[in-house]
């Protein structure tokens, strides 16, 4: 993993604040431990029983559609196959908040940073 470079003055709404990033990184699914996909399952169903009646079907319907479950943490390497050929998006792994100019780079050339 890259060293991440600081920020020292990035003006926000709260003030300045310092921020973080190594730019890309990739997603370390391999080493997601037995707790990490437990953890992730009970966030992912607490959070689809709380989206019921409060988010748009679409939203829903589309988060089956990529196979987002509780089962296990997405592989964003499956996602983004599904996510190109059906939007021309893909999910870009970032560390960290970004500076704005790196994320509105990202978002547009259709990487959504995550």
């Amino acid at each position: 993993m890259a060293v991440a470079a600081r920020v020292e003055h990035q003006m926000t709404d709260k003030g300045y604040v310092p921020v973080y990033t190594t730019r890309i990184v990739e997603q370390p699914w391999d080493d997601y431990s037995t707790t990490d996909h437990e953890v992730w399952a009970q966030l992912f169903r607490r959070q689809r029983d709380i989206l019921v009646g409060r988010a748009c079907d679409e939203f829903l319907t589309a988060q089956d559609a990529m196979g987002m479950t509780a089962e296990r943490i997405p592989r964003f390497t499956e996602l983004n196959e599904m996510l190109q050929r059906t939007t021309g998006w893909t999910l870009i792994g970032v560390e960290g908040l970004l500076p704005e100019l790196d994320f509105f780079d990202h978002l547009a050339n259709r990487r959504f940073p995550v």
